[in-house]
């Protein structure tokens, strides 16, 4: 493990650090973040199949321990598209997600069905923003933009705080001086 033994390696340690948080937050949250309600493609079809459920995952930490928690996945096919379109949400410990059986039971009964998906994302994965039934938006940008902005945040506000920390032992020396 390294130990800063001077000043200076402290110094470029805490800005090493709030560099590594700033850039982990724009690499993981960038593409959601850059999205808006312009920037999304319509795809309109028709409802092959929906389905809403409920996995299990898990991680391993260091020590061989397993933590388990939940995923919710709101999936649908269009009869005009070969892709499988999906919306996830990690739920914690809860079993079931009423918004997406809500919103499965509605596309049932729907017969237009518009998807608004980024145009940058339409190679990478089929996850859509926004949902519409019969001309009445079920999902909205915001419910996925919003979990991805406390992440950005939270990044950020490590990032910037152990920066301005590496600039705080010289301001401390001239206030003494």
């Amino acid at each position: 493990m390294w130990v800063p033994e001077t000043k200076k390696e402290y110094k470029i340690g805490m800005i090493t650090f709030g560099v590594f948080f700033i850039g982990l937050g724009i690499y993981f949250n960038l593409e959601t973040l850059l999205v808006t309600e312009r920037s999304l493609m319509p795809i309109e079809g028709t409802l092959q199949y929906s389905k809403s459920y409920v996995d299990r995952v898990y991680s391993e930490n260091r020590m061989g321990g397993k933590s388990y928690s939940y995923k919710a996945t709101l999936e649908l096919k269009l009869f005009q598209e070969t892709q499988i379109f999906r919306i996830f949400e990690n739920i914690g410990q809860e079993r079931n997600h009423p918004e997406f059986n809500r919103v499965n039971r509605i596309l049932q009964r729907g017969k237009k069905v518009t998807l608004f998906i980024s145009k940058r994302t339409i190679k990478y994965g089929p996850d859509f923003y926004r949902l519409d039934i019969n001309g009445e938006t079920e999902i909205d940008i915001s419910f996925t933009k919003s979990k991805s902005m406390f992440g950005f945040g939270l990044m950020l506000f490590f990032g910037f705080l152990f920066i301005y920390l590496s600039t705080m032992s010289d301001s401390i020396k001239r206030l003494k001086d």
